[in-house]
């Protein structure tokens, strides 16, 4: 018999195979893979432990469950499916891109913190009515068309070569 590994990801780069969480200190550790579903139902921050991973969305991410904010610190990169802000938000300080629809419940939102700018690129479309936060320090970089159903700046600065229509909030 001859076992042979047919799908795999680069070893920085973090698995959910099974649904499995672990909880180490205010970390959730944890990854995305075979079964296209990330819930996230409690508020703690994802981090990085050196290796210069970072976490990569392919089906559905969901921020439910606490009222409070669970924070990337490592890169979030949306490239499909569909990322929703249930409950909360959600704070990426780690930079990275969405490519994929997100929906933001009303009330909710999604804060790009930290100095490593968020990129939102082709593909991405938002819907609901809650909001993106562009605190002070922070950057989000728009190379597409968007509509933001809401978009607070807070002293952070939006660029980026696509149209930006939005509502205030």
């Amino acid at each position: 018999m001859d076992a042979q590994e047919v799908y795999f990801l680069e070893a920085k780069t973090l698995q959910n195979h099974h649904g499995g969480l672990v909880l180490v200190g205010d970390h959730v550790y944890g990854g995305h893979g075979h079964n296209r579903g990330f819930p996230i139902a409690v508020d703690h921050i994802v981090g990085d432990a050196g290796s210069g991973g970072a976490f990569t969305n392919s089906g559905t991410f969901t921020k439910q469950g606490l009222s409070g904010s669970t924070t990337f610190n490592v890169p979030f990169n949306h490239t499909g499916g569909q990322v929703n802000v249930q409950n909360g938000f959600l704070t990426l300080s780690g930079g990275g891109s969405a490519t994929a629809p997100i929906d933001i419940s009303a009330g909710k939102k999604i804060m790009v913190s930290g100095a490593i700018p968020y990129t939102f690129g082709a593909g991405v479309s938002l819907t609901g009515t809650g909001k993106v936060e562009v605190p002070t320090g922070a950057t989000l970089t728009v190379n597409t068309n968007v509509n933001f159903p809401g978009l607070h700046l807070t002293g952070g600065t939006v660029n980026g070569a696509g149209d930006v229509r939005a509502t205030t909030g």
